[in-house]
């Protein structure tokens, strides 16, 4: 099999950062406020990270004295890079490969699977979005009068491909999309 020297592909320096930004500004009688953020956790091992962002976004108006309106809006998206895990992948297709010739260590050998691996699509997301819009009428000094329409929605896609260039002939494909909504009025 040659030198077990794979280690150098294997475990790399990794970027990790996080980037924020908030604003905030108005009057009494409207204000707002505005915050987005980008963040990558990476792992050293195998290229795996993810990577989040998230947009907020509140305003509160009172046309009125008696009459306030306040919402906001929430989003957020995270990608996912999976690990190239052999173990992982045959449990997720359900594939037995051949184990008389297995996997070297050597460098060289390695690059080459890391080559073929380039093809393989691995997408893993998962987006969210909610929020409320309230509205509270002071009808008298002791009566108030409440009411929000408030949603909330997320879904999660994974896509996976991996070519016959793998598994010794045999391609998979898989894909996923699933959501979840919710809509209420109080």
């Amino acid at each position: 099999f040659g030198k077990s020297n794979w280690n150098d592909l294997y475990y790399k320096n990794a970027k990790i950062y996080g980037v924020n930004l908030g604003i905030t500004g108005g009057t009494e009688r409207a204000n707002f406020r505005f915050y987005g953020t980008a963040m990558k956790n990476a792992s050293n091992a195998d290229e795996t990270a993810l990577t989040k962002y998230n947009a907020y976004f509140a305003i509160n108006m009172m046309p009125f004295n008696w009459l306030t309106v306040s919402s906001f809006l929430n989003a957020a998206r995270m990608d996912r890079d999976r690990n190239r895990s052999l173990r992982d992948r045959f449990a997720e297709v359900r594939y037995l490969p051949d184990f008389s010739n297995p996997l070297s260590p050597n460098k060289d050998n390695y690059q080459l699977f890391l080559n073929e691996y380039n093809k393989v699509v691995d997408d893993n997301r998962n987006n969210l979005l909610n929020g409320p819009l309230a509205l509270n009428f002071k009808l008298m000094p002791k009566l108030n009068f409440n009411t929000a329409v408030v949603f909330d929605y997320n879904e999660g896609l994974r896509d996976a491909f991996y070519p016959t260039t793998l598994m010794d002939g045999v391609n998979y494909v898989s894909g996923f999309f699933g959501y979840n909504q919710r809509f209420g009025l109080n």
